[in-house]
Protein backbone atom coordinates (compact mmCIF):
# COMPACT_ATOMS: atom_id res chain seq x y z
CA UNK A 1 0.00 0.00 0.00
CA UNK A 2 1.54 3.19 -0.73
CA UNK A 3 2.48 5.57 2.30
CA UNK A 4 -0.12 8.20 2.47
CA UNK A 5 -0.36 11.13 5.12
CA UNK A 6 -3.36 12.17 6.44
CA UNK A 7 -2.67 15.70 4.61
CA UNK A 8 -3.03 13.62 1.20
CA UNK A 9 -5.81 11.43 2.41
CA UNK A 10 -8.22 14.69 3.79
CA UNK A 11 -6.81 16.37 0.78
CA UNK A 12 -7.73 13.51 -1.67
CA UNK A 13 -11.57 13.18 0.60
CA UNK A 14 -12.60 16.92 0.39
CA UNK A 15 -11.73 17.11 -2.99
CA UNK A 16 -13.64 13.71 -4.13
CA UNK A 17 -16.69 14.96 -2.21
CA UNK A 18 -16.93 17.92 -3.75
CA UNK A 19 -16.30 16.93 -7.11
CA UNK A 20 -19.52 14.77 -6.72
CA UNK A 21 -21.57 16.86 -5.04
CA UNK A 22 -20.53 19.26 -8.40
CA UNK A 23 -21.41 16.63 -10.42
CA UNK A 24 -24.39 15.23 -8.93
CA UNK A 25 -25.57 19.08 -9.49
CA UNK A 26 -25.02 19.38 -12.94
CA UNK A 27 -27.43 16.11 -13.51
CA UNK A 28 -30.65 17.21 -15.52
CA UNK A 29 -33.49 17.21 -12.98
CA UNK A 30 -35.29 14.81 -14.95
CA UNK A 31 -32.41 12.21 -15.01
CA UNK A 32 -32.02 12.16 -11.53
CA UNK A 33 -34.19 8.81 -11.02
CA UNK A 34 -33.38 7.41 -14.42
CA UNK A 35 -30.95 4.52 -13.96
CA UNK A 36 -28.01 5.35 -16.13
CA UNK A 37 -28.62 2.08 -18.47
CA UNK A 38 -30.38 -1.21 -17.98
CA UNK A 39 -29.53 -2.84 -14.52
CA UNK A 40 -27.35 0.17 -13.24
CA UNK A 41 -28.44 2.92 -10.63
CA UNK A 42 -30.07 6.24 -11.36
CA UNK A 43 -28.12 9.19 -10.05
CA UNK A 44 -30.49 9.46 -6.90
CA UNK A 45 -29.57 5.58 -5.99
CA UNK A 46 -25.62 6.23 -6.30
CA UNK A 47 -26.00 9.41 -4.16
CA UNK A 48 -28.16 7.43 -1.61
CA UNK A 49 -25.54 4.85 -1.67
CA UNK A 50 -23.35 7.13 -0.64
CA UNK A 51 -25.09 8.54 2.07
CA UNK A 52 -25.55 4.97 3.35
CA UNK A 53 -21.94 4.24 3.28
CA UNK A 54 -20.96 7.62 5.35
CA UNK A 55 -23.89 6.58 7.93
CA UNK A 56 -22.69 2.87 8.59
CA UNK A 57 -19.28 4.21 8.70
CA UNK A 58 -20.13 7.10 10.91
CA UNK A 59 -21.61 4.64 13.17
CA UNK A 60 -18.49 2.63 13.28
CA UNK A 61 -15.96 5.59 14.16
CA UNK A 62 -18.33 6.27 16.90
CA UNK A 63 -18.08 3.23 18.43
CA UNK A 64 -20.88 1.12 16.78
CA UNK A 65 -20.92 -1.76 14.26
CA UNK A 66 -18.83 -1.16 10.62
CA UNK A 67 -20.13 -3.20 7.41
CA UNK A 68 -20.32 -7.26 8.23
CA UNK A 69 -16.97 -8.82 6.79
CA UNK A 70 -18.33 -11.22 3.72
CA UNK A 71 -15.41 -12.64 2.75
CA UNK A 72 -12.81 -15.21 3.89
CA UNK A 73 -9.79 -14.72 5.90
CA UNK A 74 -7.80 -16.22 3.08
CA UNK A 75 -9.81 -13.98 0.30
CA UNK A 76 -9.36 -11.06 2.41
CA UNK A 77 -5.58 -11.43 2.38
CA UNK A 78 -5.40 -11.83 -1.32
CA UNK A 79 -7.95 -9.03 -2.16
CA UNK A 80 -5.91 -6.92 0.20
CA UNK A 81 -2.72 -7.84 -1.65
CA UNK A 82 -4.03 -7.68 -5.16
CA UNK A 83 -7.09 -5.24 -5.62
CA UNK A 84 -6.56 -2.47 -2.28
CA UNK A 85 -3.16 -0.96 -3.39
CA UNK A 86 -4.40 -0.40 -7.06
CA UNK A 87 -7.73 1.25 -5.28
CA UNK A 88 -5.63 3.24 -3.00
CA UNK A 89 -3.23 4.60 -5.85
CA UNK A 90 -6.41 5.71 -7.73
CA UNK A 91 -7.89 5.90 -11.50
CA UNK A 92 -8.98 2.43 -11.06
CA UNK A 93 -12.24 0.30 -8.83
CA UNK A 94 -13.39 -2.68 -9.74
CA UNK A 95 -16.65 -3.16 -12.05
CA UNK A 96 -19.71 -4.43 -11.18
CA UNK A 97 -18.37 -5.42 -7.43
CA UNK A 98 -21.52 -5.96 -5.33
CA UNK A 99 -22.36 -3.26 -2.56
CA UNK A 100 -23.15 -4.90 0.30
CA UNK A 101 -26.35 -5.31 2.35
CA UNK A 102 -25.74 -2.20 4.65
CA UNK A 103 -24.89 0.19 1.68
CA UNK A 104 -27.69 -0.59 -1.08
CA UNK A 105 -29.34 2.61 -1.97
CA UNK A 106 -33.28 2.51 0.15
CA UNK A 107 -36.42 2.06 -2.53
CA UNK A 108 -37.11 5.76 -1.89
CA UNK A 109 -34.05 7.63 -2.56
CA UNK A 110 -34.39 11.52 -1.77
CA UNK A 111 -34.81 14.28 -4.64
CA UNK A 112 -32.01 15.76 -6.26
CA UNK A 113 -31.51 19.03 -3.62
CA UNK A 114 -32.09 16.99 -0.60
CA UNK A 115 -29.87 14.67 -1.67
CA UNK A 116 -27.06 16.65 -2.53
CA UNK A 117 -27.59 18.29 0.60
CA UNK A 118 -27.23 15.52 2.89
CA UNK A 119 -24.36 13.93 0.64
CA UNK A 120 -22.80 16.90 1.68
CA UNK A 121 -23.28 17.15 5.31
CA UNK A 122 -22.58 13.71 5.77
CA UNK A 123 -19.35 13.87 3.83
CA UNK A 124 -18.65 17.00 6.26
CA UNK A 125 -19.55 14.81 9.26
CA UNK A 126 -17.24 12.43 8.34
CA UNK A 127 -14.10 14.45 8.28
CA UNK A 128 -14.83 16.22 11.82
CA UNK A 129 -15.38 12.64 12.85
CA UNK A 130 -12.10 11.01 11.60
CA UNK A 131 -9.98 14.33 12.99
CA UNK A 132 -11.87 13.85 16.45
CA UNK A 133 -10.39 10.62 16.33
CA UNK A 134 -7.78 9.36 13.79
CA UNK A 135 -6.86 6.08 15.27
CA UNK A 136 -10.32 5.00 13.76
CA UNK A 137 -10.58 1.93 11.79
CA UNK A 138 -13.24 0.90 9.27
CA UNK A 139 -14.19 -2.35 8.21
CA UNK A 140 -14.70 -3.33 5.03
CA UNK A 141 -17.16 -5.98 3.94
CA UNK A 142 -14.17 -7.15 1.40
CA UNK A 143 -11.04 -6.20 2.76
CA UNK A 144 -11.80 -5.99 6.46
CA UNK A 145 -10.18 -3.53 8.72
CA UNK A 146 -8.56 -0.46 7.15
CA UNK A 147 -6.24 1.89 9.03
CA UNK A 148 -6.60 5.03 9.52
CA UNK A 149 -5.18 7.28 6.76
CA UNK A 150 -6.15 4.28 4.89
CA UNK A 151 -9.75 3.75 5.35
CA UNK A 152 -9.83 7.93 4.67
CA UNK A 153 -8.25 7.47 1.26
CA UNK A 154 -10.29 4.39 0.27
CA UNK A 155 -13.20 6.45 1.38
CA UNK A 156 -12.45 8.87 -1.17
CA UNK A 157 -11.63 6.56 -4.09
CA UNK A 158 -14.83 5.34 -3.97
CA UNK A 159 -16.53 8.89 -4.17
CA UNK A 160 -14.18 9.25 -7.70
CA UNK A 161 -15.44 6.06 -8.73
CA UNK A 162 -19.03 7.25 -8.70
CA UNK A 163 -18.20 10.74 -9.22
CA UNK A 164 -17.01 9.29 -12.33
CA UNK A 165 -20.53 7.62 -13.12
CA UNK A 166 -22.17 10.43 -12.59
CA UNK A 167 -19.59 12.97 -14.98
CA UNK A 168 -20.07 10.48 -17.94
CA UNK A 169 -24.04 10.69 -18.19
CA UNK A 170 -25.03 12.23 -21.22
CA UNK A 171 -25.72 16.28 -21.37
CA UNK A 172 -28.49 17.30 -23.41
Amino acid sequence: MPSTSWQEAFRAHGSAASAFAAAAEAVEPDAWDRPRAAGKWSPAQITDHLIRTYDVVLREIGGGAGMKVRTPFLMRIVLRLTYKPRILRGGWFPARAPAPPEIRPSKAPPGQQDGIALFRQRAQEFETAFRAKPEARLTHAYFGTLKSAAGLLFCARHIEHHCAQLEALERP
